[in-house]
């Protein structure tokens, strides 16, 4: 080939490739950075392998992120399926909106090239007829052979939840000990804030910090283009607070979100073990594994100065008819209080919901408006203060 025309092609080839990062960087509507905004994996778990059948047709998907199509459901559903992990994927509506949906890992034990991902809602759990009582046409769910789970105590789901919050509890106070840090304190106006946090989150249907659920818009401060978290409104709404800017999430109070799934087993039981399986793979990671939030809410949860907090949760439906509990711990340096009544109803007028971009303000302590401010001072003081006392 022409060496100058092979040079124009390199550069042509160069220039297409910056052409098409400078299109996924600024998100333009190509196929590609649709898909991977329609569907990003949330969390994936390993279960214990349990048997599935057939139960609607559905997409056999190669990859996690649904990217690729290996087969369909209903060319392998006389086949023996056994399902081995569970992923968590999110979504959006033609609007917009996000949901979170759940899809099963099957391998196929007949044909291992087409084993892969497909929506829980195609499958069921598998069932096979008695041969001591197939006259009767008696069928019973295979147990895999352990027959010690007939004998396990099952609960209601709202009794698993509430298991869950006493041990997710136990577990952060425990996380706390072990930093040496001073036990948490309940606090019944972070519980007020919580409580209704969570209903907004379960209204959502989607774990936000900066959405207002009656606009579906984001919050800002007042007078301010800068994102004002939801929890920090619903303080200053309630009272609490006088000076969002002052007493801000950076400074006087934090908060994390989480949620419990279904808390079921393989038989669709709630059991002591599998709620704690769910736990240990969905809210315990807020300390346990947590680098996806940059530590963020382990921060939070173990912090030496937020040691007032409340626990709030709202029970929901998901897109595939699954409960979904939404949890919402509030933490703060002080008790939540009331502020005078004057400033409450100066603070409230001033207040303004407009619609920014999500990701264009940092957030917490990496906030430009909390680096060298008079805030920043008075939480490294406390830091000092706490530091001297422990030695």
């Amino acid at each position: 080939m022409n060496k100058r025309l092979k040079k124009s092609l390199l550069v042509s080839v160069a220039a297409l490739s910056l052409g098409v990062e400078f299109t996924v960087v600024n998100e333009t509507a190509t196929t590609t950075v649709m898909a991977a905004k329609k569907y990003k994996v949330v969390k994936t778990k390993k279960l214990k392998k349990y048997r599935v059948s057939y139960k609607h047709n559905g997409p056999v998907y190669r990859k996690a992120n649904l990217s690729k199509k290996r087969t369909t459901l209903k060319k392998i559903k006389k086949d023996k399926l056994y399902v081995t992990k569970q992923e968590t994927v999110r979504k959006h509506t033609k609007k917009g909106k996000a949901y979170n949906s759940r899809y099963l890992y099957v391998k196929d034990m007949s044909h291992s090239k087409k084993s892969g991902w497909i929506h829980n809602s195609n499958l069921k759990k598998y069932k096979k007829s008695s041969k001591k009582s197939q006259k009767l046409n008696w069928t019973y769910e295979s147990f895999d052979n352990d027959s010690s789970e007939k004998n396990v105590k099952s609960y209601s789901y709202s009794q698993g939840v509430q298991m869950a919050k006493r041990d997710l509890i136990k577990f952060i106070e425990n996380e706390r000990a072990k930093a040496g840090v001073s036990p948490w304190i309940h606090d019944s106006g972070a519980q007020q804030v919580a409580d209704i946090r969570a209903q907004q989150v379960a209204q959502l249907k989607m774990q936000s910090h900066y959405t207002d659920p009656e606009t579906g818009k984001i919050v800002t401060y007042p007078n301010s283009s800068s994102k004002m978290p939801m929890f920090n409104k619903v303080e200053t709404d309630l009272g609490f607070l006088n000076d969002p800017w002052d007493n801000s999430m950076l400074t006087h109070s934090d908060e994390s979100i989480t949620q419990f799934g279904r808390l079921t087993n393989e038989h669709n039981k709630i059991t002591k073990d599998s709620i704690q399986n769910y736990l240990d793979s969905g809210a315990e990671g807020m300390i346990t594994f947590d680098g996806a939030s940059n530590n963020g809410h382990k921060k939070q949860l173990l912090s030496s100065s937020l040691v007032y907090y409340g626990f709030g949760m709202a029970t929901t439906k998901d897109q595939d008819g699954d409960n979904v509990t939404y949890i919402v711990i509030i933490s703060s340096a002080a008790p939540l209080t009331k502020t005078n009544a004057s400033d409450i109803s100066s603070n409230s007028t001033s207040s303004t919901t407009t619609a920014v971009d999500p990701n264009a303000i940092p957030r917490s302590q990496d906030d430009k408006n909390y680096v060298g401010s008079s805030a920043q001072k008075a939480d490294q003081a406390k830091e000092a203060q706490l530091v001297t006392t422990q030695q």
